[in-house]
């Protein structure tokens, strides 16, 4: 009813009611866990798809990448609010989602350091979209009311975030130096 009201909630009571049933036994909070773990360990995968670039004009990802962020949060946020409905998770929602994206953000953070630090040169040639990547992250912060900058922070270093966006950006100006020299 507070939704209807236009009022914000932590989760979408349609996607809530969605999911519902997939929630209903001690087997889903495991299984929940390791989407979330999937979802990390997947991630840096796309810095090799050539489709996953950061466009600066749609602040977006072009093969919409960057919907990721908002279905971790929405996802996480009706799942352990079902689990909490249900009597399987103890803890109030809050903890147990602050917790819960705190475990996602440590490990999509390692993961995303590990590329950073890839020494391998064949690797380091398919690796095309890291810096977008590395900002997808940082929206994910955005997004998400259970990630805090300070999270973030503890794991991954904003002098890379920082270094990312100035690349993407570089980038833009060099595309349209580019294109104004052919014309």
């Amino acid at each position: 009813m507070a939704s209807a009201a236009g009022f914000e909630v932590d989760a979408d009571p349609a996607l809530c009611a969605a999911i519902q049933k997939h929630c209903a036994n001690p087997a889903s909070e495991t299984l929940w866990t390791l989407f979330n773990v999937m979802v990390a360990v997947t991630l840096p995968l796309q810095s090799m798809d050539i489709n996953s670039v950061y466009r600066t004009p749609i602040e977006g990802h072009e093969n919409n990448l960057h919907c990721v962020s908002t279905a971790v949060t929405w996802l996480s946020s009706c799942v352990y609010t079902n689990l909490v409905r249900s009597g399987l998770e103890k803890e109030p929602l809050q903890v147990i989602l602050k917790e819960r994206m705190r475990e996602f953000v440590e490990k999509v953070s390692e993961r995303m350091l590990k590329l950073q630090l890839e020494e391998d040169k064949e690797l380091q040639k398919e690796i095309k979209q890291r810096d977008s990547l590395f900002i997808l992250l940082e929206k994910m912060v955005r997004d998400s009311n259970y990630i805090t900058y300070d999270m973030l922070e503890n794991n991954f270093p904003f002098t890379i975030l920082r270094n990312s966006y100035r690349a993407v950006y570089e980038n833009k100006k060099k595309k349209q130096q580019k294109i104004e020299n052919e014309i």
